[in-house]
C-alpha cells in the first residue's frame, strides 16, 4: 500500500489484503478496513470498513481494536456507541496503540462510554504521550498549566510543551514565557517561540506576533494580522482594519505584498 519497491497501487493492496484476510490475516482484514474507510483502491464504505475492523478486533489485531472503537465513537458505518467504543478502545490501549491510548484518555477525562476518572484519564494520556503522541502531550501540557485533573504546575506544562514539535505547542511556550509561567517573563522568548508557531501558520501565534509589533511597527503588525485574519479570525481582522488608518498608502501595499509572501507554501 506504501509503494516500497513498486508503484503504489492501492486496489492491487486491496486485492491482496483481500485475498489474506480471507485466510484469516488480522492484520490483513484491518488493513482492507482501512483503505475501505478512506475509499483508497475501493468504493469508500463505512459499513465495509467495520465489517473487516470488526474481523481483525475479533482475532486481537489492535489497529483493528483501535479503529473498530473510533468508527463506533464518530458513529461511521455502526450505531454511535461510546459504550462499545470505549470497550474496543480500552483493548486497544491495553496492547499499547498510543492513538487508543489518547482516546480512552479523553473518554475517561469527560466520562464518555465510562465512568468520568481523572486518575484513569490521566493514566492513559500518559501512556500515549510516553510513546511521543502528540495530541496526549498537548492534552498533558494544557491539563498542568491549568490545573484541571492534577495539581497545577507549570515547569511541567513547559517541559512537556518544549518536548512536542508542533505549532501548537511552540505556542503555548510562547505563552507561558509572556506571563512568566514555568520561567522568568521574556517577551523576547516569547516572541521566538511565536515565531516559530506565526510562520507555520498557526493564527493564534500570528495574532500573538500581531500585537506585540502593533505599538514598535504597524506594517509588520498589519502584515501578521492580515495573515491570521485571512483564515477567518475575526479578531485578527479587526486590529488589521484599526491599524490601516496608521498606514500610508506605500505602508499599506507593502504589508499587504509582504502577507501574501508570507502564506504562500514555503518549499
Amino acid at each position: 500500500m506504501t509503494g516500497r519497491g513498486v508503484a503504489r497501487d492501492p486496489a492491487a493492496a486491496a486485492a491482496w489484503y483481500r485475498a489474506a484476510a480471507q485466510q484469516g490475516h488480522a492484520v490483513a482484514a484491518g488493513n482492507l478496513g482501512v483503505l475501505y474507510a478512506n475509499g483508497w483502491g475501493v468504493p469508500q464504505s463505512d459499513a465495509e470498513a467495520v465489517e473487516w475492523f470488526q474481523k481483525a478486533a475479533n482475532a486481537g489485531d489492535s489497529g483493528g481494536e483501535n479503529n473498530l472503537g473510533s468508527m463506533y465513537i464518530a458513529g461511521r458505518g455502526v450505531a454511535q456507541s461510546d459504550a462499545l467504543g470505549a470497550k474496543w478502545l480500552s483493548s486497544a490501549a491495553q496492547l499499547g496503540v498510543p492513538e487508543a491510548q489518547y482516546a480512552l484518555g479523553t473518554l475517561y477525562a469527560n466520562g464518555r462510554g465510562v465512568p468520568r476518572d481523572d486518575a484513569q484519564a490521566l493514566k492513559w494520556l500518559k501512556a500515549a504521550a510516553s510513546q511521543g503522541y502528540a495530541p496526549a502531550q498537548l492534552v498533558l501540557g494544557r491539563m498542568y498549566l491549568a490545573g484541571a485533573g492534577v495539581a497545577r504546575d507549570y515547569a511541567e506544562a513547559m517541559r512537556i510543551f518544549r518536548s512536542v514539535d508542533t505549532p501548537e505547542a511552540w505556542y503555548q511556550m510562547g505563552v507561558m514565557y509572556q506571563q512568566g509561567l514555568g520561567a522568568a517573563a521574556s517577551e523576547a522568548e516569547a516572541a521566538v517561540w511565536w515565531l516559530k508557531a506565526a510562520q507555520r501558520g498557526f493564527k493564534e501565534a500570528q495574532f500573538a506576533i500581531g500585537r506585540l509589533y502593533q505599538d514598535r511597527d504597524p506594517a509588520e503588525a498589519y502584515s501578521w494580522f492580515a495573515l491570521a485574519a485571512a483564515t477567518g479570525d475575526k479578531e485578527s481582522a479587526a486590529a488589521m482594519n484599526s491599524l490601516a488608518p496608521r498606514l500610508t498608502a506605500q505602508q499599506l501595499s507593502e504589508a499587504q505584498q509582504r502577507a501574501l509572501a508570507w502564506a504562500k507554501p514555503q518549499p
